[in-house]
């Protein structure tokens, strides 16, 4: 696997709004921002404005919003839609009744004494949320960055619970590299509530995640050497190529 975009891909954000920008005349324009998946440019999970909007079209029978920049065509779900962001019901009509269907916050179960750690490409990092159930009692995971000259990472704790959960990965395209995997003898399961396959380089091995997928990261899940592709392993958000200042849609 390598980090180039497949050409079939369609560009899309997730966790997406509008906002009104206002340019040195005083007009108004409007930009999009979200996550962005399969743009030819910008690497998957950035986020990322877009350049101004030329047309917002919605379509109620496939629940989803085509919008129109100079450059590129965004197709984007309602069910992906950021409502506390108040700018986008000015382009979108009947906002708030796509709220109530959609608006609420996707809910994960596990068992007693567990660990979840769900992924996604709708995300940043890849990285979703982490769920520890211990006892009954259920604790939620923080994921923090560290960028590093030539290689973020990731760190994701869980500063609430008493014992030590520590996970740290290298973000690559598609594949997430542990070099620390603390769960305090907690089996830990992986859950991919994305669009795209994800790979998870363990202690125990090389795990594939298709969409929708949930393994517990165990040795008997782990991929033969003969079935592993040649993973990405560089770093995902290029430091120089892609500083915040240039996140945005050329």
């Amino acid at each position: 696997m390598n980090n180039k975009k497949e050409h079939s891909q369609i560009p899309r954000l997730y966790h997406w709004y509008i906002s009104k920008e206002t340019c040195m005349d005083g007009k108004t324009f409007a930009v999009a921002h979200g996550n962005v998946t399969g743009h030819k440019k910008l690497p998957d999970t950035m986020f990322i404005h877009t350049s101004k909007i030329v047309e917002v079209c919605v379509d109620q029978e496939t629940e989803q919003v085509v919008i129109q920049t100079r450059n590129t065509e965004y197709h984007c779900r309602l069910s992906d839609i950021d409502y506390s962001k108040p700018d986008t019901s000015d382009y979108i009509p009947e906002l708030s009744e796509y709220a109530k269907k959609y608006g609420k916050e996707r809910e994960y179960t596990l068992d007693d004494n567990t660990i979840l750690l769900v992924l996604s490409d709708h995300e940043e990092y890849y990285f979703e949320k982490m769920i520890i159930k211990k006892d009954g009692k259920v604790y939620e995971g923080e994921m923090y960055t560290h960028i590093g000259t030539f290689q973020d990472s990731c760190l994701i704790s869980c500063y609430g619970f008493e014992n030590g959960v520590d996970i740290r990965y290298f973000p690559h395209a598609q594949h997430l590299e542990t070099y620390c995997q603390e769960t305090d003898s907690l089996p830990m399961y992986l859950q991919n509530s994305g669009d795209r396959a994800i790979y998870f380089t363990a202690n125990e091995g090389v795990i594939m995640l298709e969409p929708g997928m949930r393994k517990l990261v165990s040795k008997e899940n782990t991929r033969a050497v003969s079935e592993i592709p040649d993973l990405d392993r560089n770093d995902l958000y290029p430091a120089v190529e892609l500083s915040p200042a240039r996140r945005t849609e050329e």
